[in-house]
């Protein structure tokens, strides 16, 4: 929604500003003189201004910005301000739809619009990370801080276990299936997110998981060109703290004494044996922790360290080295993003062109992990008749990241956030000598690293380290390299004929290739790579995407209350994509990139994928008196990755709107109902597909062996399925919209979808040798209720257009998921994966787990259980986890959604946007860890485990004992999992736009100036967890080593000339 101020000179000069519902400008909103458009037409600055000469006939203006649109603005010739919300002139707005833009009033469908306006404020590189609270009903999670790294979206619940569950991306009317990273959101003018069956049934098999729509910016008829520029530089740095783990060497030496004291005295009571067996840890846990005693440099020997009684010995004073590894890996990030675009059009303003070039250049907050990105677009429409319109949209991109190694996994001491949070703090990053010094390494001009290796020093010697000997994460960071190349190129032609009056042909077509090229390098002097003399990994992918579709749509008015709008169709998809990897050990030297410096060869594989879609569709909407409308769509699909059998999928929607304010009862009421602008009930029921990330799915497959070393062989990979066919979904909404004294906006929906017939991997037993096979065998529900309220508290006055406004929005969303079908079978009716279970009747995201009951008097940790019906308890985890398990909880927010407020007073503007979900349950597997799961010599522990657990010296502590190697301690259960709410301040936006008297005599017509700040901070149960990193809340395995949440705090200029 949108408000116009509009002021009038006498000599018929007209000058304006456009303003949304929040009091933000409007730029590049473009003003017609109605009737007159090719000769009257401007667009507005980045202040929202426009001025333009108008003919002295001139009675009314139109004003068109994205979706949105005025028809009919009145010029008066008064030297006044009139003001008019967009909910006056519904009948204007647009939705952008398969076949093009609709009027909103006549739209009977779901969605959400997010604006360049609300773009600009945010700081982020990736443009799926811009969906979260901006409309309602989207779960947004972010597995990754990574600079460049995207969001993973899911549009009104979870859409499937084993297949696809992202949106459609479309861009400028074509299918997307590039790398999202690739796009500028400086070029990006709007995104609709289609949520419902009319509006994403259009879109056929591709749509069931929602529809994002992208429309990038286009060129503006106007008498000159427009150049913008905008400016971006800030730091970065890290937005959820690590985990309050110990880093004091002291502290954790007798936390190991302890612990593995534990290990050896089990349940003894014998005073003696634990004496002795206290007397004899001290002495030797140094050693047993590789030798790294930080106090050696005071002449205390290894066996000195600890007291009998576990207590570090009073003489050892300040340890020689305490380095902290994450201030080690850690910097400040710097954030750099200059964007240079330019539009206009020609004096006849039959061609007008959008032209843009972008550079972001992102240095993350941790060592080596690095983003950077040159983008360039080229949007051109030219009217070559009265009835021809042709146009071309070209865009380019072009990105480098160097990356971090698994970052998703603990393997070889790679990953910086697995080390930064569980090797012990007596474990240096540094190399020290005898004298507590640091020493250089000419190899590398810096300073020597720890890399857990045994060495001598003068009257001792350091062993190798208890836990991923051979390995230094920042050594590993700065020597080796894991860096990927990725170019991008999008080519959209279209052709638009008017064929008669209200019959329009358009043909759209699309090349997007998409080529990445990864490189990894590690070195053969230091860490496990040295044991193999280094190697060099390459990788190369292409692809090719083709779209090409023919849209033929016919619009008539008849009897005057009538209007029919018809659309048939036909499209063509294919993609092509190849790829070849190939590794190579022993390097002569370092630095060696390529494979050719490599001596051995250790593997190399290429391959082919493609995928075919053909699609015929048809759309018909009736309209009568602009109060009552009636929509309905149908789509053929026939896609390459099913059998001919079961080949095509039919889709389809229909839906209907009433506009009760349109009602003589409505417009003539004496009471509050007189003062809806707009009170529009709608209902829509249709169904959608999903064909699966499986390209082959329904083939039998052989994998090439070589089974005896000398001759090739080939063994079953897949099993052919046939009978393997589409997803089917179902999904009925209903929803209220209203405008209420041009103030108070909201829309209020409920939702039921049925996934039916999903893609699910059925497990096969191992000595078949395969796996599983994908079959059609689940079913789930998804439904909720969606509210988005926007509220202007403080208007500004019609006199007065520059006042004070405060506007408020806020959008909630409830969820709910379940499972209403299994794979046929008895040993299907539940399926058990990690700490999850799928089983009808409840959540696809079900713990299951056993429950915790406690500590016995010895300190061990209790479990709960059921034997012959009743529940007892046991230190046996084994016993517990057999019959103990059940249904706790499920993963996903209850309520979740977003509160923005935004304050403006003249050229000041302020805005805050929260982010929140309740309801839900986190498994904090990383907490797990660090309080004793899988504790072993050498691994970082929680100071919770630190200062309030069980020991032979304190039995009242609340906490389980700590002892290292026993698998009943800490392991799977209740104890783990904690509410996921949360409160995100994930925006803060304050600027300053100069006024045009103040910009009159520099040559620049707008100015604004800005700060803005993204994840500012996250409040949760407990310091260190991220509830939105996961969509499935599961903080398990390597998921709770990702690269954590980016904070950007940047300072902006945008300028036009």
């Amino acid at each position: 929604m949108t408000s116009v101020h509009v002021l009038f000179a006498q000599d018929r000069t007209v000058k304006g500003t456009v303003k949304d519902e929040k009091g933000n400008p409007v730029e590049y909103a473009t003003v017609s003189v109605v009737g007159n458009e090719d000769n009257y037409t401007t667009f507005t600055d980045e202040n929202g201004n426009y001025e333009m000469v108008v003919p002295n006939n001139a009675t009314n203006l139109s004003i068109e910005f994205g979706t949105y649109a005025i028809k009919n603005v009145k010029i008066s010739d008064e030297d006044v301000v009139t003001t008019m919300d967009l909910a006056e002139t519904l009948d204007g707005a647009t939705v952008q739809t398969y076949g093009g833009k609709m009027e909103k009033t006549k739209w009977v469908g779901s969605a959400g619009q997010i604006t360049s306006a609300q773009l600009q404020k945010r700081v982020i590189s990736n443009v799926s990370q811009a969906i979260e609270g901006g409309t309602t009903g989207v779960v947004v999670s972010n597995p990754s801080g990574q600079p460049g790294s995207a969001a993973a979206i899911r549009i009104r619940g979870f859409s499937s276990i084993s297949g696809n569950s992202n949106p459609l991306y479309v861009v400028d009317g074509a299918i997307y299936m590039g790398d999202i990273a690739s796009l500028n959101t400086a070029d990006i003018e709007t995104m609709d997110i289609l949520k419902d069956a009319t509006a994403t049934s259009q879109y056929g098999s591709r749509g069931s998981n929602g529809v994002v729509v992208i429309t990038t910016k286009s060129g503006r008829s106007s008498a000159k060109p427009r150049i913008n520029v905008d400016a971006k530089v800030g730091m970065t740095s890290r937005a959820i703290q690590n985990y309050d783990i110990v880093k004091d060497p002291a502290e954790y030496l007798e936390f190991a004494w302890d612990a593995r004291r534990n290990q050896e005295l089990k349940r003894s009571t014998n005073a003696t044996t634990i004496q002795n067996t206290s007397a004899n840890i001290a002495r030797t846990i140094v050693d047993e922790l590789g030798g790294y005693n930080p106090y050696i440099n005071k002449g205390i020997r290894n066996s000195e360290v600890l007291t009998p009684d576990g207590k570090i010995n009073p003489n050892a004073g300040a340890a020689m080295w305490n380095d902290d590894w994450d201030k080690e890996l850690q910097r400040n990030g710097l954030r750099q993003e200059y964007n240079v675009s330019a539009m206009g059009s020609n004096k006849e303003r039959s061609s007008d062109y959008y032209l843009s070039l972008g550079y972001l250049n992102e240095k993350g907050y941790i060592k080596r992990s690095d983003y950077e990105r040159i983008t360039s677009r080229l949007n051109v429409n030219t009217k070559l008749r009265d009835w021809l319109k042709v146009g071309m949209n070209i865009s380019g991109s072009y990105q480098t990241s160097n990356e971090l190694e698994s970052t998703n996994s603990t393997a070889g001491g790679y990953n910086p956030f697995f080390v930064s949070r569980n090797f012990a703090p007596i474990y240096p990053v540094y190399y020290y000598n005898q004298n507590g010094q640091r020493e250089y390494d000419p190899l590398t001009g810096d300073y020597k690293y720890d890399w857990g290796n045994a060495r001598s020093l003068p009257s001792t010697s350091i062993g190798t380290r208890a836990g991923l000997p051979d390995a230094n994460v920042l050594g590993t960071m700065n020597l080796n390299r894991n860096r990927s190349n990725g170019l991008s190129f999008m080519a959209i032609p279209y052709l638009e004929a008017t064929l008669t009056k209200g019959l329009v042909f358009r043909t759209t077509a699309n090349y997007n290739f998409v080529g990445v090229y990864e490189n990894n390098y590690r070195n053969p002097i230091y860490g496990d790579s040295r044991l193999y003399g280094g190697s060099v990994g390459i990788g190369n992918t292409f692809a090719s995407i083709y779209t090409w579709n023919q849209v033929l749509t016919y619009d008539k008015t008849f009897l005057k209350d009538h209007s029919i709008s018809l659309m048939v169709a036909h499209e063509n998809y294919a993609l092509n994509s190849r790829g070849m990897s190939a590794s190579r050990r022993g390097l002569p030297v370092r630095n060696i990139y390529d494979l050719a410096g490599a001596a051995v060869a250790v593997s190399s594989t290429s391959g082919t994928d493609e995928d075919k879609m053909e699609s015929f569709l048809s759309s018909a909407s009736y309209y009568y008196k602009n109060k009552y409308f009636f929509n309905a769509n149908f789509r053929r699909d026939g896609s390459s990755r099913f059998s001919p059998a079961n080949r095509w999928g039919n889709f389809w929607s229909v839906g209907g709107g009433y506009i009760i304010s349109e009602e003589d009862f409505m417009k003539n009421s004496t009471s509050f109902l007189k003062n809806f602008n707009l009170l529009k009930l709608k209902s829509s029921y249709g169904t959608q597909g999903n064909n699966g990330n499986n390209y082959y799915g329904y083939l039998g497959l052989i994998a090439v062996t070589l089974p005896n070393g000398t001759m090739p062989g080939g063994l079953v990979s897949q099993i052919a399925n046939p009978d393997l066919k589409w997803e089917s979904q179902s999904m009925f909404n209903v929803g209220l919209d209203f405008t209420y004294n041009n103030r108070f906006r909201g829309e209020i929906a409920y939702y039921s979808k049925t996934n039916a017939d999903q893609l699910y991997a059925r497990p096969f037993a191992h000595s078949t040798g395969i796996t599983s096979r994908l079959e059609n065998s689940m079913t789930s529900v998804n439904s909720g209720f969606e509210v988005n309220l926007n509220l202007d508290v403080i208007q500004p006055s019609s006199s007065n257009p520059n006042g004070f406004l405060w506007n408020v929005d806020f959008n909630g969303s409830t969820q709910n998921n379940k499972i209403t079908k299994m794979p046929e079978g008895a040993q299907q009716d539940t399926l058990i994966q990690g700490n999850l279970i799928y089983v009808k009747g409840h959540s696809m995201y079900s713990y299951y787990l056993v429950e915790s009951a406690g500590k016995d008097e010895q300190g061990y940790e209790l479990y709960r259980y059921d034997s012959a019906g009743h529940e007892l308890t046991t230190t046996e985890f084994s016993k517990a986890n057999a019959t103990g398990r059940k249904i706790v909880g499920t993963s996903y927010d209850k309520f979740y959604g977003s509160f923005t407020n935004t304050f403006r007073y003249k050229g000041f503007d302020l805005s805050f946007m929260l982010t929140y979900g309740l309801g839900g349950k986190y498994y904090d597997g990383a907490y797990q860890d660090l309080m004793g799961n899988g504790l072993s010599l050498g691994s970082n522990i929680h100071r919770d485990l630190l200062t309030d657990r069980w020991t032979f010296d304190n039995k009242e502590g609340a906490l389980p004992r700590a002892e290292f190697n026993n698998v009943d301690i800490a392991n799977n259960s209740t104890r783990w999992l904690i509410s996921r709410n949360y409160l995100n301040i994930r925006n803060v936006n304050i600027g300053y736009t100069f006024t045009p008297a103040v910009l009159k005599e520099t040559g620049i017509s707008s100015l604004r100036i800005y700060l803005s700040c993204d994840n500012i901070w996250l409040f949760t149960k407990r310091r260190g967890m991220d509830p939105q990193s996961s969509i499935s809340g599961n903080n398990t395995a390597g998921a709770q080593y990702n690269y954590p949440a980016t904070r950007a705090l940047i300072f902006g200029v945008s300028l036009g000339l």
